[in-house]
């Protein structure tokens, strides 16, 4: 029985797997924390997604197909490999779904290329470097003579069986131990571009996950019947997609002539009341089917039609300030251009307001006229607003 020696070449391209495989993930767990913002939580729901549905289930599945199949599968390289593939695919990328679905909040760039770090690190770790490390204990006991003395001690049979086994780590070539670190590094990266893809198309699909993720209890939308080029059958689009998108407060404008408007001055062709009155027509059944009813109307001046705006919720999801800033009595802090603060006094609802400044480059250029406005509601709320 002769035991060779591993080439320093071979234990150099098990080190650099070994390293690839460990300090790829952190390396990216880090950047993502730091230069990204990310959670930490992704990272190791990455790392759980990966057990489950790889180690656990996926491995339970091959063991099943494998009895079955026996060597009509795994004599086939084409077979065995388009096999691997779609097993993958469909363990792996279901996971990676549900989890972004429904696991990783908020569900934003940031989040998702932390649990692409989790799922493939914890891959790389598992498959490349432990492997790496057994790799060198072996290849270390070779080289310093331990294993021949171990190998002395067993039958001849096993002792036998035992050499053929770590003949490979002297007659495999020395850069395919570098091949490992290689492909973990593509493996990884293939992780994150998949999680990436993922997360836009559950972007794309599910925006309003989006904004309950950053714990936005409720949404709130706004249409406005009657305006320029709009048609009932465009404002029934509008309605239904707000309806798909899952807002559950939506408020029914119906177009309010400003005398100061370009619909006006430019003397734009709007809707005529019958085309309005068929968009108000089409919102009302639609809204009730989809569980919605109205808690709040209101009217104003030069409206098309002379109809009214309509507030409809789902229960629990009414927007109160929609019902006190119509009826004026509750003080609001207003920010950014064009935006006017009210201040209710208590007792009298008196009035008093102030507006910022309509325009953005005026808005921006003149910080002082916002801390006016703010020092204003300020004095406002320490007079009238007892402390707690």
């Amino acid at each position: 029985m002769t035991v060779g020696m591993v080439p320093g070449a071979s234990i150099a391209g098990m080190v650099f797997s070994l390293v690839v495989s460990f300090a790829l993930p952190i390396g990216l767990f880090v950047y993502a924390k730091k230069k990204l913002g990310a959670k930490t939580a992704p990272f190791f729901i990455g790392c759980g997604v990966f057990f489950v549905m790889v180690l656990m289930l996926e491995a339970a599945i091959h063991r099943i197909v494998f009895q079955l199949a026996g060597e009509a599968l795994t004599g086939s390289v084409i077979l065995y490999a388009v096999y691997g593939g779609l097993m993958a695919a469909l363990f792996e990328e279901t996971g990676r779904y549900i989890a972004m679905r429904f696991l990783v909040k908020p569900m934003d760039f940031p989040n998702a290329f932390m649990y692409g770090a989790g799922h493939g690190g914890v891959e790389a770790m598992l498959l490349c470097g432990v492997a790496s490390i057994s790799n060198i204990a072996g290849a270390v006991m070779i080289n310093s003579g331990t294993m021949s003395a171990q190998l002395a001690t067993l039958d001849a049979e096993k002792a036998a069986d035992t050499a053929a086994a770590l003949s490979a780590l002297w007659t495999t070539p020395s850069l395919t131990f570098f091949a490992g670190g290689v492909e973990r590094i593509i493996a990884v990266v293939l992780h994150l571009s998949l999680s990436i893809l993922v997360f836009q198309s559950i972007r794309k699909k599910a925006p309003m996950e989006l904004v309950r993720a950053y714990r936005f209890p409720h949404v709130n939308m706004d249409l406005i019947a009657g305006l320029p080029a709009d048609t009932p059958e465009g404002f029934h689009r509008s309605l239904d997609k707000c309806l798909e998108l899952g807002a559950d407060d939506i408020t029914i404008h119906t177009l309010a002539l400003k005398k100061g408007s370009r619909i006006l001055m430019e003397g734009l062709s709007i809707p005529d009341g019958a085309a309005v009155q068929a968009m108000l027509d089409y919102a009302a059944p639609t809204l009730r089917a989809a569980g919605f009813v109205p808690y709040y109307l209101y009217r104003q001046k030069y409206m098309s039609g002379s109809f009214e705006n309509v507030g409809w919720s789902r229960p629990g999801g009414e927007c109160w300030y929609n019902v006190d800033i119509m009826s004026e009595l509750c003080s609001i802090l207003s920010f950014g251009a064009g935006g006017s603060t009210k201040m209710v006094e208590p007792g009298t609802n008196h009035i008093e307001r102030v507006f910022n400044l309509k325009y953005p480059k005026e808005y921006t250029e003149r910080p002082e006229k916002i801390q006016q406005n703010q020092a204003a509601f300020a004095e406002f709320y320490q007079k009238y607003v007892p402390e707690t």
